[in-house]
């Protein structure tokens, strides 16, 4: 049962693999996951806070492993692929519908160096020196050659990151934010050959609200543990489980 001193879970959800990378649609208010198994498997997904579900879950494209999480923008997911297995320059784009689940448009030719809200500014990089043009979202054509005039419009977050709360013992190192009139940590619990790290929020009467684990049995310390995003709070579990608290 919910009460004052209980916040509201908003997402819990395992992901099949090791979470990778988060990015975020301030818009509408959509959060996408890319996570890689021990297979040498990449996977996506992305969830609509609006909607209340995940619009694709452990997603598999045709290349299994050789892509990468860019950018999440009106219900377009933005990839990109690498030079080769063992080098993590990029190379290509890959821009997947949401909505109707097909790709929209693929280019092997060119490499994002940037999103904005006009389009994705590329580059062929087989062309010296390199020239920086406009690509639309939708079509993936070229809307012309950047213009040192240009104003372009960039994808923004608002989200707030803990700070680094450093000590000499480094396994009392926390991260910690103030939100509203929340407090909320994530700091280290020794255990007899391992520490366990853990996340808490309180009150302003200092009532503990949440504790969770965030991993157990752990040998190095653990950076970017939780963040809080358009009044969400978001932390990954065990580096597999996304779980999102209303704050």
């Amino acid at each position: 049962m919910l009460n004052k001193d209980t916040l509201k879970p908003l997402l819990k959800q395992q992901i099949e693999g090791i979470i990778w990378k988060i990015v975020l649609d301030d818009e509408l208010n959509c959060m996408a996951i890319e996570s890689r198994t021990l297979t040498k498997q990449v996977l996506f997904s992305v969830y609509d806070f609006n909607q209340k579900c995940f619009l694709i879950l452990n997603y598999s494209f045709e290349e299994k492993w050789q892509l990468g999480l860019l950018a999440l923008y009106q219900h377009k997911l933005i990839l990109h692929g690498f030079e080769n297995e063992f080098a993590p320059t990029q190379k290509n784009i890959l821009v997947f519908n949401l909505v109707d689940k097909n790709i929209v448009w693929q280019n092997y030719s060119h490499t994002a160096q940037a999103i904005y809200k006009e389009g994705i500014l590329a580059y062929n990089a087989k062309i010296m020196p390199r020239k920086l043009e406009l690509l639309d979202l939708n079509t993936g054509k070229s809307l012309g050659l950047l213009k040192a005039d240009k104003n372009l419009q960039q994808l923004q977050n608002q989200i707030i990151l803990p700070e680094h709360q450093l000590a000499e013992n480094i396994w009392e190192t926390a991260q910690q934010l103030i939100y509203k009139d929340l407090f909320i940590r994530s700091l280290y619990l020794k255990n007899k050959d391992s520490y366990t790290q853990i996340i808490e929020v309180y009150n302003k009467e200092n009532n503990i609200l949440l504790s969770d684990i965030l991993n157990d049995n752990i040998q190095k310390l653990a950076e970017d543990t939780f963040f809080v995003w358009l009044g969400k709070l978001v932390y990954i579990r065990n580096k597999s489980e996304i779980v999102s608290y209303l704050l």
